[in-house]
């Protein structure tokens, strides 16, 4: 019970952390678009705009926590300052 338990946290983590990215690659597996990929050269238009744009968007949250890691130039690791004693 007790690794069924911490694979279903792994796996709880994982699609909390990753749903956006998980839902762009659904999208552009799925024969369904919003711009028919039958018309040659913008059919593959709105594909290549939701990669593009999901990954922006977790880079952005990449280097949101990159910044929330320094705190006054002073480099901040699990949550507490390194003190220097």
């Amino acid at each position: 019970m007790g690794i069924a338990v911490s694979i279903y946290a792994v796996m709880k983590g994982f699609l909390r952390k990753n749903w956006l990215l998980i839902l762009a690659i659904f999208y552009l597996l799925s024969p369904f678009d919003l711009i028919p990929d039958f018309i040659p050269g913008v059919g593959a238009a709105d594909d290549v705009f939701v990669l593009l744009a999901t990954l922006f968007i977790r880079y952005r949250e990449f280097k949101k926590k990159q910044e929330e890691k320094v705190i006054d130039g002073e480099v901040v690791e699990d949550g507490a300052k390194r003190g220097g004693i």
